[in-house]
């Protein structure tokens, strides 16, 4: 192609975009979001065999509403640290959309006694792309879990949007060589959610997904390591996670997560 070939060719390009305004600004949000969920996977990470982050859920996005990692979400499989797949942009709003200072408000109130939740991840600042104002994240909660007095692990929760994979909560599913798994199952018998058990080293990851209305999911994961990632290598706060397997499920199981509905614009 000639030199004059190829300015014309720039030319009707740009031409042919000039009436795009919208649809331009949102590729570059889209792409500056992309390069935020980068950045929080390498914070919300959980061990092997993990959902999260990260939220999603993710994990995060928003639209109108505010970062959610957790829409269509992908749930990481690394043997050595699972991460929230970060999810695309879409137009579902829903329960999986709730504020995470709202998530923080819930988790105390259906959380078991004695245990309390400090140093919370609310917003996206450190995290958001350039140019990207700082915001609240939704659908995606990170703390460290106090117990008798001292930090003994951390929490991780994702609500995620519809149009997830029965992998990511049926047994094996996409787990990566887990202690245990067990599914989790409704009257029909139809299997609804798992709850699953994963150590390495001396990080223990107790977590527990389960459907909520309309398909989107739930995801409540806990630790004995306080650290943003979770896996070989990871400082241990205590030799248990804070929260059993049952606290845990207890959590996840609550409608806590699913009877929150967006403000309409």
């Amino acid at each position: 192609m000639s030199t004059t070939e190829e300015t014309l060719v720039r030319e009707a390009l740009q031409q042919s975009t000039d009436d795009l305004a919208a649809p331009v600004q949102l590729l570059t949000r889209n792409a500056a979001r992309n390069g935020r969920r980068l950045r929080l996977r390498r914070r919300v990470t959980v061990a092997v065999g993990s959902v999260c982050a990260a939220a999603a859920i993710a994990v995060p996005v928003v639209l109108a509403l505010g970062p959610n990692p957790a829409r269509d979400g992908g749930f990481a499989t690394d043997p050595s640290t699972s991460l929230p797949e970060p999810p695309p942009i879409t137009g579902q709003v829903g329960w999986w959309d709730m504020p995470a200072s709202e998530m923080l408000h819930r988790l105390r109130d259906v959380g078991p006694a004695g245990r309390s939740y400090v140093e919370p991840v609310l917003t996206n600042e450190g995290e958001n792309a350039p140019g990207e104002p700082v915001a609240e994240m939704r659908g995606w909660l990170a703390a460290d879990v106090v117990a008798h007095g001292a930090t003994a692990g951390g929490i991780n929760l994702l609500l995620y949007a519809p149009g997830q994979s029965a992998e990511k909560y049926t047994c094996p599913g996409n787990l990566v060589s887990p202690d245990s798994c067990t599914e989790m199952t409704n009257g029909a018998g139809t299997t609804v959610g798992r709850q699953s058990v994963t150590t390495t080293g001396e990080v223990t990851v107790i977590e527990v997904v389960l459907r909520g209305p309309g398909g989107g999911l739930v995801y409540v994961a806990v630790s004995n390591s306080a650290d943003d990632k979770w896996g070989m290598g990871s400082t241990v706060a205590s030799r248990n996670p804070p929260l059993s397997l049952e606290q845990v499920t207890d959590i996840a199981t609550s409608s806590a997560w699913t009877d929150w509905r967006p403000r309409r614009q």
